[in-house]
Order: structure tokens, then sequence, then C-alpha cells
């Protein structure tokens, strides 16, 4: 019989829980709001009743559970930062969760668990030195070194998005100015568009309208994507760079074009970069979830 698992994505609109097997193959999803706004214990309870509802219903026996959730996450399961789960702030939920469902638990940050679904389960998996960097609301990264996830000495190693692109430069939501997340994000098209042309336009659209004016904005997001892309790869040598998140899919038909110019611009030990789209998608984070427990 197959090792089967529950997966956990705590998303700050969502939460989806789904019973995999050690294949990857899912093989019954739930899914709730997330409602930050109910507190902490309306929120925990939804999310017991609701895995062992997905576990009494399938009748599987289950190894474990693994989650990936919003925010800074530490090594022994607590959630220290968390704008979108806010309610979940300062709450062990490996601790809480193995209490409720007698189970063990493990807990990432979602883009962790996105790069340890790619190693294990992607079209690119066994890439054993890479760096994944979602981009979509905001922007995030996790460092695979040695096929092992790097976390830090407190857990929230590859926090890309606050790092500087341009000192000085546009102010972020976090408050500081110049961040990667303030140029690459999803919002952040919008914004460009904003500014360039005084109209208003949605950033999913930025890529789905062809015109001078979106020509011209999605020209200079690629060039500053290179120039992040550029720095990542020359400070961390890695084989590949796997771009996830919901902009991801909209960078596909520029892939080419973004990892000829990252190509240009490296070191010449680092010609050899390649630049990726994840083929998982939403699945790699719930994929990464579990690989916590392999």
């Amino acid at each position: 019989m197959s090792r089967k698992f529950i997966g956990i994505d705590i998303g700050g609109t969502k939460t989806r829980i789904c019973l995999i097997d050690i294949e990857g193959n899912i093989l019954a999803e739930e899914k709730f709001p997330t409602e930050a706004e109910k507190g902490a214990d309306v929120y925990l309870n939804k999310l017991e009743d609701r895995v062992k509802f997905i576990i009494n219903n399938s009748k599987s026996e289950v190894e474990g559970v693994g989650i990936g959730s919003a925010g800074q996450i530490n090594r022994e399961g607590k959630i220290v930062s968390a704008t979108n789960v806010y309610h979940l702030k300062g709450i062990n939920m490996k601790e809480e969760l193995e209490k409720r469902l007698n189970l063990r638990v493990e807990i990432i940050n979602d883009v962790q668990a996105m790069a340890l679904g790619e190693l294990n389960f992607g079209g690119h998996k066994n890439i054993e030195n890479s760096f994944c960097m979602a981009i979509g609301t905001g922007v995030g990264g996790a460092l695979i070194a040695d096929g092992k996830l790097v976390r830090g000495k407190s857990g929230s190693a590859g926090e890309i998005g606050h790092t500087v692109l341009y000192p000085d430069g546009r102010k972020c939501l976090c408050g500081r100015e110049g961040c990667v997340e303030a140029y690459l994000s999803g919002e952040s098209l919008a914004r460009r568009y904003k500014e360039k042309f005084n109209e208003d336009i949605l950033g999913e659209d930025i890529f789905k309208i062809d015109n001078e004016k979106t020509r011209e904005i999605i020209s200079d997001y690629i060039l500053d994507l290179v120039h992040e892309l550029v720095t990542l790869t020359n400070l961390l040598n890695p084989n590949a760079i796997v771009l996830g998140g919901g902009v991801s899919k909209s960078l596909e038909k520029y892939r080419d074009l973004i990892e000829e110019k990252v190509r240009e611009r490296v070191l010449p030990s680092n010609k050899d970069i390649d630049i990726l789209i994840s083929q998982l998608g939403s699945k790699a984070m719930i994929l990464g979830a579990i690989s916590q427990l392999l």
C-alpha cells in the first residue's frame, strides 16, 4: 500500500488541504477561506475538523502532516511574522497541530515548500543546486544547496523580496525604499504603468494586452528581473533558477530572452545558468509541504 500524507497550503485568502501519496498524486482535497479576521481559535478548529474529515472520509492511514504557510516560520514551527495570516502570528503550528491531530507535523514557509516541491516532484527535479523565486503579490525565494533546503539560523533564508534592487528607489509596502518586491511583484506592474502613463490597469492585464505601452512596461520589468537574476546567480552559483508564482506563467514566452540576457551578464563560471519556469504551478507548494516528511 502506498504511503500517504496530508499537505496543507495556508494562504492569506484560502487554506488548501490535500491527501497525497508518495508519488505526488493528489487523492482528495478540501479548501476553505482562511478568514484571518475571525481569529486563531476559529481557524485552528476549522483546520483540525477539515483534516480529520479528509482522513476519515478516505479511510487512509496517514504518516504525517506537512504545511507550507505564508509568513516567516522559525525552526521550532512558530509563525513569527505573518502579514497575510496575522491571526497565526506567535503560534507554534507544529506543537498545536501535533496535539490536536496526534500526527507528526512539519511546517515551513510557502516559498521554501515550493522549492522542495520542485526538487522532489517537479519537471526540474534533482537539480541539486537551485534557487526558487516566487513572483506573485509579493516576491520570495528559497535556496537548495547540494540537494538540501537552506533555512538559515532562524528559518527565514531566501527572503529576497526585501533586499535592495535600487538604493533610494521606489517606496515598498514594507516601508523601505528600493526593495526587489517594489519592482518585481505582480502589484508593481500596475504601479509602473500608472507612474509612466497616468492610467490605471490591472497588473495581470499588462501581459495580455499587446500595445506599445504594455511592451515598454514589460521591457523595463524584464530588465529589472534580469538584474536581480544576475545578482542571485553570481552570489549563489546555482545550476538553475526556477521562477514560480502567479507572474511566472506570463513570463514563459520571455524565458529564452531572460536566460540569454542573464548569461550575457554573469561571471564566466556561471555562463551555463538555466532560467526555468515552474511546471508544477500551485501544486509545487503542497508537494513541497509533504517533502518535509520524507
